[in-house]
This record gives structure tokens, C-alpha cells and sequence, in this order.
């Protein structure tokens, strides 16, 4: 047989179910409702958000090529100094080793004029 607290359980069950069935079909009606009021507004927004997300993109694009741009005239930039650097130290260099050889010169002559003033000196 039945228990009566079974009873009253199956009661309360049927009784939330149709709240449930309630509830749903009234969220139904207000979703309706809402989409009425509020649907052009949302539609809106969406499209204003899909913009906005598109030109964020196209921002980027640009950013990145202007970056890739800039890398890339610095680099060339870097390339041009280092040639001149590279061509004013082989030109300093050969002016040292004019500079040693002038010397060297110098002290040969210096040395040539001496064993010339000794060869007068003793003649």
C-alpha cells in the first residue's frame, strides 16, 4: 500500500514540475519580450563590436608593417655605419703605417747621416 509521506512527495513533485513548465513558458514569453525591446539594441552592439574588432586588425596590420619598415631601415642604417666604420679604420691604418714607415725613414736617414759625418770626420 501507499505510504502517505509517498503521497505528498508525488504531490510536491507535480506541483514543481509545473512550476517548472510555468516557469520555462514565462521565460520564453520574457525572452520574447526582451528580444522585442531590447533586440535592435543587442543587434546593434554586435555590429558595433565586429567594427571595433576589425579595425583593431587592421590597426595591427599596420603596426606591423610599420614595425617590420623600421626594423628593417635600422638594420640597413646599422649596415651603412659599419662600412664607414669599416673604411675610416683601413683608411686610419694606412696613415699609421705611413706614419711608422715616415719614421722608420727618418731614423735610417738619421742613421746614414751619421755613418757619413764619421766617414768625414775621419777622412
Amino acid at each position: 500500500m501507499g505510504n502517505p509521506t509517498d503521497k505528498k512527495e508525488k504531490l510536491n513533485d507535480s506541483e514543481s514540475s509545473g512550476r517548472s513548465a510555468i516557469s520555462s513558458q514565462e521565460q520564453d514569453k520574457l525572452d520574447a519580450v526582451r528580444d522585442l525591446l531590447f533586440g535592435q539594441n543587442v543587434k546593434e552592439y554586435r555590429e558595433e563590436i565586429k567594427d571595433l574588432k576589425d579595425h583593431v586588425k587592421q590597426n595591427r596590420s599596420e603596426i606591423d608593417q610599420s614595425i617590420d619598415g623600421a626594423q628593417k631601415e635600422v638594420l640597413k642604417k646599422i649596415d651603412e655605419l659599419n662600412k664607414q666604420f669599416e673604411k675610416r679604420s683601413d683608411q686610419m691604418e694606412e696613415k699609421l703605417e705611413a706614419l711608422l714607415m715616415s719614421k722608420v725613414d727618418k731614423s735610417s736617414l738619421a742613421g746614414l747621416l751619421r755613418v757619413i759625418a764619421t766617414q768625414l770626420e775621419s777622412d
